[in-house]
Protein backbone atom coordinates (compact mmCIF):
# COMPACT_ATOMS: atom_id res chain seq x y z
CA UNK A 1 0.00 0.00 0.00
CA UNK A 2 1.03 3.73 -0.59
CA UNK A 3 0.02 6.71 1.37
CA UNK A 4 1.31 10.35 1.07
CA UNK A 5 1.84 11.98 4.95
CA UNK A 6 2.69 15.32 6.41
CA UNK A 7 4.33 14.77 9.52
CA UNK A 8 4.40 17.62 12.30
CA UNK A 9 6.49 16.88 15.92
CA UNK A 10 6.24 19.56 18.12
CA UNK A 11 6.36 20.39 22.11
CA UNK A 12 4.57 22.96 22.16
CA UNK A 13 0.35 22.85 22.12
CA UNK A 14 0.07 26.64 21.13
CA UNK A 15 1.97 25.94 17.87
CA UNK A 16 -0.22 22.53 17.39
CA UNK A 17 -2.86 24.33 17.89
CA UNK A 18 -1.92 27.24 15.23
CA UNK A 19 -1.13 24.93 12.70
CA UNK A 20 -4.32 22.68 13.13
CA UNK A 21 -6.59 26.00 12.83
CA UNK A 22 -4.41 26.74 9.61
CA UNK A 23 -4.86 23.20 8.19
CA UNK A 24 -9.00 23.50 9.11
CA UNK A 25 -8.57 26.82 7.45
CA UNK A 26 -7.34 25.51 4.00
CA UNK A 27 -9.92 22.82 3.84
CA UNK A 28 -8.40 19.93 5.88
CA UNK A 29 -10.99 17.95 7.92
CA UNK A 30 -10.18 16.45 11.69
CA UNK A 31 -10.30 12.64 11.88
CA UNK A 32 -9.64 11.85 15.49
CA UNK A 33 -6.92 12.26 18.42
CA UNK A 34 -5.11 9.47 19.92
CA UNK A 35 -2.46 8.26 22.03
CA UNK A 36 0.31 6.22 20.01
CA UNK A 37 3.25 3.95 21.45
CA UNK A 38 5.43 3.06 18.37
CA UNK A 39 8.36 0.10 19.25
CA UNK A 40 10.74 -0.05 16.33
CA UNK A 41 13.02 -2.46 16.37
CA UNK A 42 16.18 -3.06 14.43
CA UNK A 43 15.49 -4.21 11.01
CA UNK A 44 18.28 -5.30 8.21
CA UNK A 45 16.05 -3.08 5.37
CA UNK A 46 13.55 -0.86 5.63
CA UNK A 47 11.94 0.09 8.97
CA UNK A 48 9.41 -2.47 11.21
CA UNK A 49 7.54 -1.05 14.34
CA UNK A 50 4.79 -2.34 16.63
CA UNK A 51 1.87 0.13 16.54
CA UNK A 52 -0.32 0.27 19.68
CA UNK A 53 -3.04 2.88 20.11
CA UNK A 54 -6.08 4.36 21.81
CA UNK A 55 -8.94 7.14 21.20
CA UNK A 56 -7.68 10.16 23.52
CA UNK A 57 -10.83 11.28 23.32
CA UNK A 58 -12.44 7.98 25.09
CA UNK A 59 -11.71 8.98 28.31
CA UNK A 60 -10.49 5.72 28.61
CA UNK A 61 -8.09 4.15 31.13
CA UNK A 62 -5.00 5.00 29.44
CA UNK A 63 -4.15 1.09 28.45
CA UNK A 64 -2.56 0.57 24.87
CA UNK A 65 -3.86 -2.94 23.83
CA UNK A 66 -6.86 -4.03 21.62
CA UNK A 67 -7.89 -5.90 18.57
CA UNK A 68 -8.66 -3.23 15.49
CA UNK A 69 -7.00 -1.39 13.31
CA UNK A 70 -6.38 2.45 13.80
CA UNK A 71 -9.76 3.32 12.93
CA UNK A 72 -11.38 1.63 16.26
CA UNK A 73 -11.04 2.44 19.72
CA UNK A 74 -7.83 0.53 20.39
CA UNK A 75 -5.57 -1.76 18.86
CA UNK A 76 -2.20 -2.49 17.32
CA UNK A 77 -0.57 -3.72 14.45
CA UNK A 78 2.87 -4.00 13.20
CA UNK A 79 3.88 -1.98 10.75
CA UNK A 80 7.00 -2.85 7.68
CA UNK A 81 7.40 0.49 5.51
CA UNK A 82 9.60 2.29 3.27
CA UNK A 83 9.90 6.47 3.14
CA UNK A 84 12.86 8.82 2.74
CA UNK A 85 14.68 10.30 5.63
CA UNK A 86 13.78 14.15 4.67
CA UNK A 87 10.94 16.39 6.80
CA UNK A 88 8.20 17.30 4.98
CA UNK A 89 5.67 15.55 2.63
CA UNK A 90 6.47 12.12 1.76
CA UNK A 91 5.13 8.87 0.65
CA UNK A 92 5.69 5.82 2.15
CA UNK A 93 5.26 2.32 0.95
CA UNK A 94 3.97 0.05 3.58
CA UNK A 95 2.50 -3.21 4.50
CA UNK A 96 0.37 -3.79 8.14
CA UNK A 97 -1.15 -6.77 9.97
CA UNK A 98 -2.96 -6.56 12.77
CA UNK A 99 -1.40 -7.99 16.55
CA UNK A 100 -3.65 -9.38 18.57
CA UNK A 101 -1.46 -9.63 21.85
CA UNK A 102 1.49 -7.06 21.35
CA UNK A 103 2.72 -7.52 24.75
CA UNK A 104 3.39 -10.72 23.66
CA UNK A 105 5.09 -10.23 20.26
CA UNK A 106 7.17 -7.57 21.27
CA UNK A 107 9.96 -9.34 23.45
CA UNK A 108 9.63 -12.01 20.37
CA UNK A 109 10.92 -9.68 18.03
CA UNK A 110 13.56 -7.87 20.67
CA UNK A 111 14.85 -10.91 21.15
CA UNK A 112 15.48 -11.46 17.23
CA UNK A 113 16.09 -7.85 16.04
CA UNK A 114 16.75 -5.52 19.14
CA UNK A 115 14.57 -2.56 19.80
CA UNK A 116 15.98 0.84 18.26
CA UNK A 117 13.85 3.27 20.00
CA UNK A 118 10.17 3.88 21.66
CA UNK A 119 8.21 6.40 21.32
CA UNK A 120 5.27 7.70 22.95
CA UNK A 121 2.91 10.38 21.33
CA UNK A 122 -0.35 12.09 21.22
CA UNK A 123 -1.38 12.65 17.49
CA UNK A 124 -3.96 14.14 16.01
CA UNK A 125 -5.21 13.09 12.69
CA UNK A 126 -6.72 15.34 9.86
CA UNK A 127 -7.39 14.60 6.22
CA UNK A 128 -6.76 16.79 3.43
CA UNK A 129 -8.48 15.22 0.27
CA UNK A 130 -5.90 11.66 0.11
CA UNK A 131 -3.04 13.34 2.46
CA UNK A 132 -3.03 12.56 6.08
CA UNK A 133 -1.75 15.25 8.39
CA UNK A 134 -0.66 14.12 12.01
CA UNK A 135 0.10 16.94 14.19
CA UNK A 136 1.93 15.35 16.90
CA UNK A 137 2.61 16.12 20.25
CA UNK A 138 5.78 13.47 21.43
CA UNK A 139 5.76 12.57 25.35
CA UNK A 140 8.34 10.41 25.48
CA UNK A 141 11.16 9.52 23.30
CA UNK A 142 13.01 6.13 25.18
CA UNK A 143 16.03 4.87 23.67
CA UNK A 144 16.33 1.04 24.08
CA UNK A 145 19.73 -0.93 23.42
CA UNK A 146 19.81 -3.25 20.92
Amino acid sequence: MRNLELKVRCSDDVTLDMLAGRALAGGAVYVRTMGQRDTYFAASRGRLKLREWRREEDGGDGGWSGHAYEDGEAGAALISYARPNHSGSRFSDYQIGPVDDPEALIPVLAGALGVRVVVEKRRALYRYGNTRIHLDSWRAWARSSS
